[in-house]
């Protein structure tokens, strides 16, 4: 019996130090606010690094879009210049035909004058066969840049969304910045890892206080700052 006994006080000095070896790892209060503003300085890090990118893409695809729209423009003025010249052309052909003298359509007992009629309605039906395949070449053109500008006018349209819903994303991330620069200023310069930090390097200057309006390279150096405090807690 006594060794069974020996056996039962071991396990249950086993059971309690268990216990009393997980209270000592847990992170104090401190360690717990410094994690917790690295992983939230961390992740809006990601966010701002990745509506920037989409920034930059919106940006490029504006100017792509800018620069199919001038040229779409330059197209649609060169056709409305056809378009006149081609009036012209009819024009100068009616002129051309009332200023012959023919009976167009009638007869004349005439054999030489019928002859040369013939030859110049032979000559103005060729041009005027012309214009209207040129014509009708123009207008089917003229409705492609219609359907280009209507393809490029919807592509414009949708880019316009994206970049709102993208500058409201900015506008949203800049102020979580803005609010984890302030609880960063008023947590990281009065804990005691900051306090360890300026005893053992005295001129470090690994964390700093962030100024408003804060940059992007200010929430890199203070995301580095927590890491380098935390460090000094382990």
């Amino acid at each position: 019996m006594p060794k069974v006994l020996t056996l039962a006080l071991c396990v249950f000095s086993t059971l309690i130090a268990v216990p009393s070896a997980r209270t000592q790892q847990e992170p104090s209060k401190e360690q717990q606010s410094l994690q917790d503003l690295f992983q939230q300085g961390k992740t809006l890090g990601v966010k701002l690094e990745a509506s920037q990118k989409v920034g930059s893409q919106i940006a490029r695809s504006e100017q792509r879009l800018a620069g199919m729209q001038a040229a779409l423009d330059r197209a649609k003025r060169q056709a409305r210049e056809k378009q006149i010249g081609l009036v012209d052309e009819a024009k100068d052909i009616r002129e051309r035909a009332d200023q012959a003298g023919c009976p167009w359509g009638g007869t004349s007992t005439n054999a030489d004058f019928v002859s040369a009629c013939n030859q110049q309605g032979a000559r103005l039906t060729k041009l005027w066969n012309d214009l209207k395949d040129r014509a009708g070449a123009l207008q089917e053109y003229t409705r492609q840049l219609d359907l280009q500008q209507r393809e490029l006018s919807d592509g414009t349209l949708a880019m316009s969304a994206k970049k709102k819903s993208n500058n409201a994303d900015q506008a949203m991330i800049a102020a979580a910045i803005d609010d984890w620069h302030r609880r960063y200023n008023a947590f990281v310069f009065h804990s005691s890892a900051y306090e360890q930090l300026k005893r053992v390097a005295p001129g470090s200057k690994v964390c700093e206080i962030i100024s408003q309006p804060a940059t992007d390279e200010a929430l890199r150096s203070a995301v580095d700052c927590l890491e380098h405090l935390m460090d000094g807690l382990r």
